[in-house]
């Protein structure tokens, strides 16, 4: 094998690491914006179909209609900047024992 070829998992890894990067770029301005409303997101990952998986924190991840929101100017944002991204996809936070979505203490 000449060791200049490269393998197709090291050149598929290589171009999801660089995606991810991209991706963590283009996400900053909306970030900041949604910091400013109370609210955060991170990045969970990234496919190679064009898939981005974030996690929202704080009270856009406890409001349905924030919710929606907030995945709209993330999506807007990336889709507009990369044109790889094709979807944005919510991953539910979760929920320490004890405590229910709200944030509230439960007798269970």
């Amino acid at each position: 094998m000449d060791e200049w070829e490269e393998d197709e998992p090291n050149a598929e890894k290589a171009s999801i690491d660089l995606m991810y990067e991209d991706v963590r770029t283009a996400l900053e301005p909306v970030r900041f914006e949604l910091i400013l409303e109370g609210g955060d997101c991170r990045l969970a990952g990234v496919a190679t179909d064009g898939r981005v998986f974030v996690n929202l924190l704080g009270k856009i991840s406890r409001d349905c209609a924030e919710k929606r929101v907030a995945l709209s100017k993330i999506e807007f944002q990336l889709v507009n900047k990369l044109c790889r991204v094709v979807r944005v996809i919510p991953l539910c936070p979760e929920v320490p024992l004890g405590l229910s979505h709200s944030g509230e203490e439960t007798t269970d």
